[in-house]
């Protein structure tokens, strides 16, 4: 609930920094229509492999969000960060993963901090991670090829279950 109402609440942008991606389809679905509203939308997850099991669904949602605009950007090596800042004003660092389980299933704490110097200290970190980072684009997500495409058609079957 406390990621929805962020995602919710944001007018300019919504910054997200996580191992993998593999949101339910409430997170999901508030993402696109706040893409669709004109919040732009970051993406930071790992260049390196995560999981044979994780990243090609990750790959499969982040070109979900490629098509609502936002901008996805891969980590130069692994990045485990799971936060969120949402329009420079609001932060939320903790163990919440971007998936079912964490958001569901399991016990995360997260931090929630309101405009005061760690929400711009950690939006200026967030900058400085994306010096680190090659952007993944639309195109790149379509010019996958047919294995990839048929990994992460198999792996979205198991994807309430990671």
């Amino acid at each position: 609930m406390c990621y929805l109402s962020m995602i919710r609440s944001a007018k300019k942008s919504i910054r997200i920094q996580t191992p993998y991606f593999i949101p339910d389809t409430s997170i999901l679905d508030a993402l696109k229509a706040a893409a669709a509203a004109g919040v732009q939308i970051e993406l930071m997850i790992p260049g390196v492999k995560a999981s044979f099991f994780l990243d090609p669904v990750t790959t499969y949602y982040c070109g979900d969000l490629l098509e609502y605009g936002a901008k996805i950007y891969k980590y130069h090596g692994y990045i485990h960060a799971k936060t969120m800042v949402v329009d420079d004003e609001l932060c939320c660092i903790g163990s919440v993963n971007m998936d079912i389980r964490s958001l569901q299933v399991d016990d995360e704490i997260c931090g929630v901090f309101y405009a005061n110097p760690t929400v711009t200290e950690y939006s200026r970190t967030y900058d400085e991670d994306i010096t680190h980072c090659d952007p993944y684009t639309l195109e790149q997500f379509h010019a996958r090829s047919s294995k990839e495409r048929f990994i992460e058609s198999f792996f979205l079957m198991f994807a309430p279950l990671m």
